[in-house]
């Protein structure tokens, strides 16, 4: 599921930065709140062409899309959003044209503190 989550955003990625460009991908557990269970953070930017103020508030709506029709039908993000909220986590996105895009994923994680502290 975490896969699905993380693909679209890099695929979205790759496309902004078009024929030249870089996608970074970040991942780390956050430790840092009290809770049951670690927290798995995955980043993914670019330097790409970024999106708009008024697009940025409707990108995870369903059928919203900044691509030309044969390039998406504009579930991807309203889909990723679903799947991110339903495991408890949140979804952010911060974004500037021009400068590029930064999708942060936030999920709790399934392990254990003890196994979680081992896998780090």
């Amino acid at each position: 599921v975490v896969t699905n989550m993380v693909l679209n955003p890099v695929k979205n990625s790759v496309e902004a930065i078009a024929d030249q460009g870089e996608v970074t991908i970040y991942s780390r557990l956050d430790r840092s709140e009290p809770q049951d269970h670690p927290v798995l953070i995955v980043e993914v930017s670019d330097d790409g062409e970024g999106i708009s103020a008024d697009n940025l508030s409707k990108v995870t709506e369903p059928f919203f899309s900044t691509k030309t029709k044969d390039k998406g039908l504009g579930l991807g993000l309203s889909t990723v959003r679903g799947m991110i909220e339903e495991a408890g986590g949140s979804l952010s996105i911060d974004s500037e044209p021009g400068r590029g895009t930064k999708i942060s994923i936030a999920i709790p994680t399934p392990l254990s503190p003890v196994l979680a502290d081992n896998a780090a």
